[in-house]
């Protein structure tokens, strides 16, 4: 079992999702392929949590250090302004 966490990759998902694009910076988009060559890297390593990119690997290793609570303030924070956004 492999928990994969890619982070924003070109694929399906965020079209089925109805999520713009064109709201994310396009260097936080990672290539579907790439993402699979990481997962599968990762499994060969016996890796039970995989993380693709350095950008992401990074974000993870900062967020570990940032108390729950505040990520949870954040991401409240930025829901309310994406639907607010979305309404507009």
């Amino acid at each position: 079992v492999q928990a994969l966490c890619p982070g924003f990759t070109f694929s399906e998902f965020h079209d089925v999702a109805h999520m713009d694009r064109k709201t994310i910076p396009s260097w936080l988009w990672m290539e579907a392929e790439d993402v699979v060559d990481a997962s599968l890297a990762g499994l060969a390593r016996g890796q039970v949590f995989v993380v693709p990119g350095r950008f992401y690997k990074g974000l993870v290793a900062v967020l570990r250090w940032i108390p729950r609570w505040v990520q949870r303030a954040g991401a409240q924070q930025y829901a309310r302004r994406r639907n607010r956004n979305r309404k507009a």
